[in-house]
């Protein structure tokens, strides 16, 4: 492995407490790095934990420097009026706003807030790092903040203009609006990576994409999967108990995926099975409003996992992103029968009724999860060679070593140019 460095790691998402996909990829990651290497993370505004949750996250990394923008919280006012503005969506009582896929996919790329870079400048200022990574999209102008002598890595969780490329083709997006939004971000997403030093993407077909255009080199290196979510797996012929989704209503794809099975896919398994879909994680109430129903519900954040995973299996009806899905991952290496679209298991090796169910529509996923319900030599089988890929390709150690070695090729490049 490469000899021990200082890493600074800039992130945008909520990170902690783990409640989503990107929160488990970078816990897991920083976890293990921490034991190889010296790591400091800035967080920015409005993703900076609340007090107990940042003081959970020093304890758990007690290695790491975590520099935080100055905290702004909701007053007690703020806070109310929202939460009732979303019970009361939630209820029928106010009508749901409307959200448009226009709305929730264009990315602009707005210039940095003035305290963010403050925060940005004063960390340079204070420390020496022998490399500089950068996470998602939103922080790619960035780059124009930070040193030119050290290697800076931008770390591509999902291309936006892959997204807006898959909505056109899929017809989900006015085809010429779609094509005036793709060439924008095109242009603009890829000329930012290029002022990086190297960029990395969570799958190949991502790195294909971008080695196409843009001139710096692009590596693929997905993110690990928590050690404790590496279950020991056991048969089971327990009969399936809960059918459900895992994903926030914030990220778009995740309230398409739900709208689909809504229109397409529930009413029927519903009506076949007598499940109903069981949706985790945080939805506000207006998008609560338009997917509720006799056979979808919403059952919130849930604190700890392993309180969902029994006797269950997971619906994945992802129809466009990029990147990885982290619920898939972490599905697999607890040992959770999983049902996806081909495009949703999107840079995990899982073969069909060999390690996970794949379906493309209606029909296709009533007969998996039928399948599924009735045979447990095939859930046994799914769930061991699932866990097994999560073993072999998805382990923190195995993934931090990939990750340095690409390092290591970045700095030694950098050190030659100097």
């Amino acid at each position: 492995m490469l000899e021990r460095k200082k890493i600074l790691i800039i992130t945008h998402h909520n990170i902690y407490p783990v409640e989503s996909g990107g929160a488990i990829t970078m816990v897991a990651y920083i976890d293990e790095l921490q034991k190889h290497h010296d790591v400091s993370i800035i967080l920015f505004n409005p993703y900076v934990p609340e007090n107990e949750d940042l003081a959970e996250l020093q304890e758990r990394w007690s290695k790491v420097n975590i520099y935080t923008s100055e905290i702004k919280r909701p007053t007690f006012f703020q806070k109310t009026k929202k939460d009732i503005k979303s019970i009361l969506q939630s209820w029928g009582y106010m009508k749901p706003p409307v959200y448009s896929l226009e709305d929730t996919s264009f990315m602009s790329y707005e210039p940095l807030k003035s305290d963010s870079i403050a925060l940005l400048e004063k960390v340079l200022r204070n420390e020496k790092f022998d490399l500089i990574e950068v996470n998602h999209s939103d922080q790619l102008p960035i780059v124009f903040c930070l040193p030119k002598d050290i290697p800076c890595i931008f770390v591509n969780h999902e291309p936006r203009f892959k997204r807006t490329l898959i909505q056109i083709q899929n017809r989900l997006i006015d085809p010429f609006y779609g094509d005036a939004h793709y060439k924008y971000q095109l242009f603009t997403e890829n000329n930012l990576m290029n002022n990086y030093d190297a960029v990395i993407c969570l799958n190949d077909n991502d790195t294909e994409l971008i080695q196409e255009n843009i001139s710096r080199p692009v590596f693929t290196a997905t993110f690990p999967v928590l050690e404790e979510d590496i279950a020991d797996i056991q048969p089971n012929d327990s009969p399936i108990k809960r059918v459900f989704f895992l994903g926030s209503g914030n990220h778009y794809p995740n309230f398409d995926a739900v709208k689909w099975y809504k229109n397409e896919l529930g009413k029927e398994i519903y009506n076949k099975t007598g499940f109903k879909l069981e949706v985790f994680g945080h939805w506000d109430g207006g998008k609560r409003a338009i997917l509720e129903c006799d056979y979808i519900i919403f059952k919130g954040f849930v604190k700890d996992l392993n309180d969902i995973v029994d006797d269950a299996v997971m619906l994945v009806p992802i129809r466009y992103g990029g990147g990885i899905r982290t619920k898939i991952q972490w599905a697999m290496g607890k040992g959770v029968p999983v049902i996806s679209t081909t495009f949703g298991h999107e840079g995990i090796p899982a073969m069909h009724k060999k390690s996970i169910m794949i379906a493309e529509n209606g029909p296709q996923y009533l007969l998996a999860l039928q399948e599924i319900l009735n045979n447990s030599e095939l859930r046994n089988t799914i769930r061991k060679n699932a866990n097994t890929i999560v073993r072999q390709n998805f382990s923190p150690l195995a993934m931090v070593n990939k990750r340095m070695a690409i390092y290591e090729q970045v700095i030694a490049a950098k050190t030659e140019t100097a």
